[in-house]
């Protein structure tokens, strides 16, 4: 799986943090014990006020295009990375399943939640954690004692 495109309101700019895996590897993506990872934010990931929404594209990745994937990367550079081999990866990319969700923030950031991390500053964060589980997302926040 992939995360294509992130973007918290007020954010004129869009990035993608990139490929997230399983919680345990080695589990096989059609059974119930898999999970996909997670994502936390950070004080430092969030500049200024706290949004009230953010919204997540990603992709998730069949078996047919990862072992396609695993063969081109055995391949040498200049056959990677023709013009050929570059129309097939966005033709194989486009047929994927591709998904899109908003997270309403305020919703999960609730005013004691709030309350509980402004009581104690110096050790207390607002950690919003996101988990992936194929064609939804959804998030938990939590008050974070790291010291």
């Amino acid at each position: 799986m992939v995360v294509t495109r992130e973007q918290f309101e007020g954010q004129a700019k869009t990035y993608g943090p990139g490929a997230l895996g399983c919680n345990k590897p080695g589990t096989p993506e059609n059974t119930p014990e898999f999970t996909w990872a997670q994502m936390s934010y950070m004080p430092d990931d969030m500049k200024g006020k706290m949004p009230t929404w953010v919204e997540y594209e990603w992709v998730i990745m069949t078996d047919e295009y990862k072992q396609w994937s695993a063969a081109e990367g055995r391949k040498p550079a200049r056959e990677q990375y023709s013009a050929a081999s570059t129309a097939e990866w966005k033709s194989r990319w486009a047929s994927l399943p591709h998904f899109a969700q908003r997270i309403e923030l305020r919703n999960i950031v609730t005013p004691e939640l709030v309350a509980q991390v402004r009581a104690n500053r110096k050790t207390t964060q607002l950690k919003i954690t996101l988990i992936f589980e194929g064609d939804h997302v959804s998030a938990r926040a939590e008050a974070y004692k790291w010291r």
